[in-house]
């Protein structure tokens, strides 16, 4: 990208309550990590720029981090429009987190639409409910890369966002690299080209075919 493109990506981050999507964004934004839990309230947000390695560019990710409860649904919706990313957050352990993937899948895109998005099985140091088949099924299914990852132990995490930062900034090169729109005539009407001329002797091979 050059200094004219955004150079920021807003992410958003949904799940189920309580499977770890606050400890990943405040992992990545601050590096640190806490065994406290607080349920957020609506949506919380940090910021992190970070290089896109393999780019070699700099991205700052905006980082919402929505409620997993219900209650919250009609707040944290609002908070969707404009992502260019969408990470979705499962817990290892808990096999209803990951029953509820099909939910928030539908739920960001009927908000999103086509954006990044992100399976992530958290928690991978705890002990699976879920079988690695069903998971990989269904990121398969869902067409969304899968990521495991230990908040608690801060593996994986800065791989996630280096894959929807590197997706990122390819998709904006890329765009840059696309050609205008043709411009139009000063009149404003679409340009007539010029009438081709043919021989007689094309014109009747034509009419024998």
């Amino acid at each position: 990208m050059n200094a004219e493109e955004d150079s920021s990506i807003k992410v958003i981050v949904v799940g189920d309550g309580a499977v770890g999507k606050t400890s990943m964004i405040t992992r990545f934004a601050k590096g640190i990590y806490t065994d406290e839990y607080k349920k957020t309230i609506g949506v919380d947000f940090l910021e992190r720029t970070a290089k896109v390695d393999a780019v070699g560019e700099e991205l700052t990710y905006l980082l919402w981090d929505t409620a997993g409860q219900d209650e919250y649904s009609s707040v944290t919706k609002m908070y969707y429009q404009g992502a260019g990313a969408c990470v979705i957050v499962f817990a290892a352990d808990r096999r209803d987190s990951f029953e509820s993937i099909n939910k928030w899948h539908e739920a960001a895109r009927k908000e999103c639409g086509e954006i990044a998005y992100v399976l992530v099985q958290n928690k991978c140091d705890l002990n699976a409910a879920v079988q690695p088949e069903e998971v990989q099924e269904l990121a398969k299914k869902l067409d969304m890369k899968l990521f495991q990852t230990s908040v608690k132990d801060g593996v994986g995490v800065d791989d996630v966002f280096q894959h929807i930062g590197t997706a990122f900034v390819r998709g904006q090169t890329a765009k840059a690299k696309q050609p205008a729109a043709a411009e139009p005539s000063p009149s404003g009407a679409p340009e007539t080209p010029a009438p081709t001329t043919e021989s007689k002797e094309s014109k009747a091979c034509c009419n024998l075919m």
